[in-house]
């Protein structure tokens, strides 16, 4: 094998981590996600030393993060530190700890989020490294995995075993657990619950970010639906299981976005008919088209729209293909963000109405 050079983190995830997935299995955003931060500490391991050397070894096995004292005995001085963080660097990350990579963030509201998603990784990460015998859990767990949730939660999350101290502080907040060995993971040395105990957890708490990222994790088989039940199982007892019970049981690998499952979600329980999911259908034109949510006895198609969804040309593209379909004989509607979130109460007397009226009135 030809030796390559590496140190352009871009390069690596381009052409080593991206097209053939880890595993070999194909890339979606979470395997990205994990990718990249894989990418990064690749990056760490080879770069130059420049004295900094022992200070991330040590960081690399810890989640990146290394507490003020820890950068003293290797040999960092504050000032240095100091010097690190001004010019980017290292980042800051919580009281008294510091991580060895850097946080960039960008102009557009994608890459701040990225940007705030991994900072919040590495807060949670020192969160842990500060407090031996806490284990990441719940919603920055879900961050860590790359698995999407509807916000990021304003503090760490962690779980421990009695006699830990519980409840919210000013640096975290710390649920009571015992967890078994088969529920742990680690993400680059911090003690971190599996991505199947990591959804049931976060379904525990909130159904949509529950249903957003079982769905993903479904889809790039980064989970089995037995794994979900077995990790269900060991929560049997816990606050929430019904909650996360039915939020398993309606994940699928077929939802593509998490606008997608959110919607999937809403319509479940507000008591439409469940919809067939990723359907190919036949245009006017003779051409293939897949749909998100068809309700087939009515020729219902709906699409869940995220935001930025299109480019002009693309925007294009895709008026031609509702065209297509309505010449065919479907009816096409669309739902965004709002539509479903803010604004569900009236999306959903609307949609009611209008599968009333197909129902008692196909030609409508």
């Amino acid at each position: 094998m030809p030796i390559v050079d590496v140190s352009d983190l871009d390069w690596y995830i381009d052409n080593v981590v991206v097209p053939s997935g880890i595993e070999g299995r194909a890339v979606g955003p979470v395997l990205a996600w994990q990718g990249s931060w894989n990418a990064l500490a690749h990056q760490v391991r080879t770069q130059a030393d420049n004295g900094l050397g022992d200070a991330s070894r040590q960081a690399l096995g810890q989640g990146f993060v290394l507490t003020r004292t820890q950068t003293r005995v290797c040999g960092v001085a504050d000032a240095t530190v100091r010097r690190l963080i001004r010019r980017g660097t290292w980042t800051a990350c919580g009281h008294g700890t510091v991580a060895v990579v850097p946080i960039a963030s960008g102009s557009d509201l994608a890459s701040e989020r990225d940007a705030l998603r991994r900072t919040h990784c590495l807060r949670a990460a020192a969160a842990a490294v500060r407090r031996r015998g806490h284990v990441v859990s719940a919603n920055s767990a879900a961050a860590m995995h790359g698995l999407p949730l509807l916000g990021l939660p304003a503090l760490p999350e962690l779980a421990a075993a009695a006699p830990a101290t519980f409840g919210r502080r000013s640096t975290a907040l710390v649920r009571v657990a015992d967890l078994a060995p088969d529920a742990l993971d680690d993400w680059f040395g911090v003690p971190i619950t599996t991505t199947a105990r990591t959804i049931v957890d976060v379904a525990r708490f909130d159904s949509r970010s529950g249903l957003m990222a079982a769905d993903a994790a479904l889809r790039e088989r980064i989970v089995t639906r037995e794994q979900l039940e077995a990790a269900l199982e060991t929560c049997s007892t816990r606050p929430g299981v019904r909650r996360a019970r039915h939020v398993i049981s309606l994940a699928s690998p077929l939802a593509e976005s998490p606008l997608e499952s959110i919607t999937r979600l809403v319509l479940h329980d507000a008591g439409f008919a469940a919809p067939e999911l990723q359907v190919e259908l036949t245009g006017a034109n003779g051409r293939a088209y897949r749909v998100d949510f068809l309700w087939p006895q009515l020729k219902l198609v709906l699409e869940a729209d995220g935001r930025t969804k299109y480019r002009e040309d693309e925007l294009w593209q895709e008026k031609r293909r509702e065209v297509a379909l309505v010449r065919a004989g479907y009816r096409v509607v669309r739902v965004t963000w709002s539509d479903v979130l803010a604004e569900w109460p009236v999306t959903c007397e609307w949609l009611r109405g209008l599968m009333h009226s197909l129902a008692t009135n196909p030609l409508s």
